[in-house]
């Protein structure tokens, strides 16, 4: 058994981790950002100068309209949709390193039937089982939301499903601006948290996730939140 010295020790150190990795996600994003920015402005100067010193048949072409589609949506949409999953890993183990770092453990009878289920789930059901902890009631809703949108992404990508006609399960009715009316294959859950934090696009029947940088940045001042107060309240 650890003593209370090397207890605290452990836990001082996985906040000082966590807060650590935190901050190399935060100063990812800074790169993130510039590299986006500068990639954009070399695609504007050189079609600038295209348009110069070529004739306007070739610069009105459509391959500055792909081009600046690419910069614009396309390689952040990818960066950025990739950084949501990498987040949402790191917030889940990390709640089950703070489980082992408090040494939680479940005593169950032969004859109980419980489910400790996976990921952050479960950590939930170890700190409040294990140490009689709650996770903050705002911060659980908030984790269970990006989750929803963690599981569309991996399993679904960025696209979101769309059809004319009503489909079976769960669906939102949609209606792009100026587009076909119909129905987006989708909880209404995480319909409304994606249109709450600005990050759906869409263009006619093509209906996506769009992060912004904003919106990352927002996730990992959430994970800190989160942590501090995780490493705070229960150890």
């Amino acid at each position: 058994m650890s003593s209370p010295k090397t207890k605290k020790f452990t836990m001082i150190f996985g906040e000082l981790s966590v807060s650590y990795e935190l901050d190399q996600m935060s100063r990812y994003l800074d790169l993130v950002q510039e590299s986006l920015h500068s990639n954009y402005e070399q695609l504007e100067a050189r079609y600038a100068e295209m348009a110069f010193f070529e004739d306007s048949i070739r610069f009105e072409s459509g391959y500055y309209v792909d081009d600046l589609s690419e910069a614009v949506q396309y390689f952040p949409q990818q960066v950025l949709l990739s950084f949501i999953v990498i987040w949402y890993s790191f917030v889940e183990q990390k709640l089950l390193d703070l489980c082992e770092q408090l040494k939680l453990r479940i005593q169950i009878g032969p004859k109980d039937n419980k489910s400790f289920d996976k990921g952050i789930r479960r950590a939930k059901k170890f700190l409040l089982s294990g140490k009689g902890y709650a996770i903050d009631s705002d911060h659980w809703r908030e984790l269970i939301e990006i989750n929803r949108l963690r599981n569309l992404i991996v399993h679904k990508g960025k696209r979101i499903g769309f059809t004319s006609a009503q489909p079976d399960g769960r669906f939102v009715k949609f209606q792009a601006d100026g587009g076909p009316a119909g129905f987006l294959i989708i909880e209404q859950e995480l319909f409304r948290y994606i249109q709450a934090q600005g990050i759906l696009t869409s263009s006619g029947p093509i209906v996506e996730v769009l992060p912004s940088i904003e919106y990352c940045k927002s996730l990992v001042d959430f994970a800190r939140t989160l942590f501090r107060k995780l490493y705070a309240d229960p150890s």
